[in-house]
């Protein structure tokens, strides 16, 4: 089971929110991102996402990924 619950650090202990339901004393493994790099993260994410919108030579690549999704090839018997 993995949960990703936003944290809070206070003197150097990581305080969970009562919603994450974990009993005192259950072990975990703990991955620190800081909340304004994934946030960084994102607003690039979102700002990248629609470099293509008015490049028109996109439309030929995704004609030809529709052709491709419904070419039947055959498929291969061994006997």
């Amino acid at each position: 089971m993995t949960i990703t619950a936003k944290c809070t650090i206070k003197d150097g202990m990581i305080k969970l929110p009562e919603s994450a339901g974990l009993p005192n004393g259950t072990k975990v493994l703990v991955s620190i991102e800081p909340l304004s790099r994934s946030a960084n993260r994102k607003k690039v994410t979102r700002e990248l996402a629609g470099t293509w919108s008015q490049d028109a030579s996109i439309l030929d690549v995704f004609t030809e990924v529709e052709a491709e999704r419904h070419a039947y090839f055959g498929r291969e018997v061994d006997l």
